[in-house]
């Protein structure tokens, strides 16, 4: 749910920027996203760039199988590119990451009220949701993982705990959960969800008690405001 808002969110305000296929240009994006940039920026040694980051999404574009893509290339001469709609649907989560990572202050401004945290947060929140994604798709083991790169945590005393254990599973689970509260979803949608992680992780500490502190959730977690009153 909390991908599908994403993808939505950015697409929505990046192609009311700068219209269907903006995203071929990199003057649309952060100046740090060119080439000269990203040379200057590691002294000679070229970074990530727009022109890798747009082969990245043309390769993901061909190999789509979605009969919308075969539509367009049977039908439009932009092909390969595809309008922002579309390519917010095809590109991997990663792909789509490392867009937002590189959109100008405004536009990443703008996605990141959608759920009421600033940009820079949401940035870092979302190399977090990608590394979980891939780990949760590769059936790898997750419980007792330690995120490669810990996630930027809200200052303020109702993060304190969360940023006590922003390298852990726990730390995920309440971003999701302020994701989804502050997502366009029925209400419904987000308790179910809730009810189903509650129920997972009781389950978990009742067969692992000795465990669970390797997943970062305290003993009490469910009376954390974080996950009760959002």
């Amino acid at each position: 749910m909390v991908e599908i808002s994403l993808r939505t969110s950015i697409a929505f305000h990046f192609g009311r920027a700068f219209g269907p296929f903006g995203h071929a240009d990199a003057a649309n994006f952060d100046k740090a996203f060119s080439p000269q940039a990203a040379t200057n920026a590691t002294q000679g040694k070229s970074s990530s760039t727009h022109g890798e980051w747009h082969k990245t999404l043309i390769d993901e574009t061909r190999r789509s199988r979605e009969l919308f893509v075969d539509h367009f290339r049977d039908t439009y001469s932009q092909y390969p590119d595809l309008p922002i709609w579309m390519v917010s649907e095809i590109c991997s989560f990663g792909t789509l990451s490392r867009m937002y990572s590189n959109l100008r202050n405004r536009e990443q401004g703008a996605v990141a009220r959608d759920y009421s945290i600033q940009f820079v947060i949401l940035k870092s929140w979302l190399h977090t949701f990608t590394f979980a994604r891939n780990v949760c798709a590769h059936h790898a083991r997750l419980w007792d993982r330690q995120l490669s790169i810990s996630p930027k945590i809200p200052g303020g005393k109702r993060w304190g705990l969360v940023a006590k254990h922003s390298k852990t599973i726990y730390a995920v689970a309440l971003m999701l959960n302020w994701m989804l509260a502050h997502d366009s979803i029925p209400e419904g949608k987000h308790s179910e969800w809730k009810r189903r992680m509650e129920t997972l992780m009781r389950g978990f500490a009742a067969r692992f008690p000795q465990l669970l502190h390797q997943t970062g959730f305290p003993i009490d977690w469910t009376k954390d405001p974080l996950w009760w009153q959002v």
